[in-house]
């Protein structure tokens, strides 16, 4: 989370913390990493390839690698090495500042969506394992591959389970299928369906 100069000043501050026996900040450590190990553990092998989990941790991190740099005698290094932890983790993100094409295609989704539907309505989403198309949609309800959508007694299981659309992403994140249910909206990035 702090890329890596600001995790080695992290992994400073824990030693010097526990060799200086500073409780607090050791007991702020200790404390919320047994938290955190719940969501890790929860989380299982999502967890391991979804960087935003480490998220919960990040203030904990961060206070651990300010200790390490507050134990710096010279101000002007510590102003260099906040600059410097600064910039590597801008840097290292920049790609964040941009949509890219793909996410590009499916933006309108939620617009899309709120013209016949309201927020709370469940919806199947044919993206596989990858969530991002459900953020996009403001929705709560499945991820799908398109097998699953195909498969009579899946669709009849979530639809008994209150889903009301179908959202076929067609080049990003999933491959186009025709359904049999009224079509609502089509475009070249997706299709929507009520069932």
């Amino acid at each position: 989370a702090l890329k890596f100069i600001g995790f080695g000043f992290f992994i400073a501050g824990l030693i010097i913390s526990i060799i200086q026996k500073n409780k607090k900040i050791v007991s702020i450590f200790v404390l919320s990493f047994l938290a955190f190990l719940i969501i890790v553990f929860k989380a299982g092998f999502t967890f391991s390839h979804h960087a935003y989990y480490v998220i919960p941790f990040v203030p904990v991190m961060a206070l651990v690698c300010g200790f390490g740099i507050s134990k710096i005698p010279n101000p002007t290094i510590i102003l260099l090495a906040l600059i410097v932890i600064s910039l590597e983790n801008v840097l290292n993100q920049q790609h964040d500042f941009r949509l890219k094409t793909k996410e590009i295609a499916i933006a309108s989704l939620e617009t899309t969506l709120d013209k016949f539907s309201v927020r709370n309505d469940l919806v199947v989403i044919n993206s596989g394992e990858v969530p991002t198309p459900m953020y996009f949609a403001h929705r709560k309800g499945w991820l799908a591959s398109n097998q699953q959508i195909q498969d009579e007694i899946y669709i009849h299981d979530i639809k008994e389970k209150g889903c009301k659309y179908v959202i076929i992403l067609k080049q990003y994140f999933g491959t186009n299928i025709d359904l049999p249910y009224e079509l609502m909206f089509s475009n070249e990035h997706y299709s929507v369906y009520k069932m």
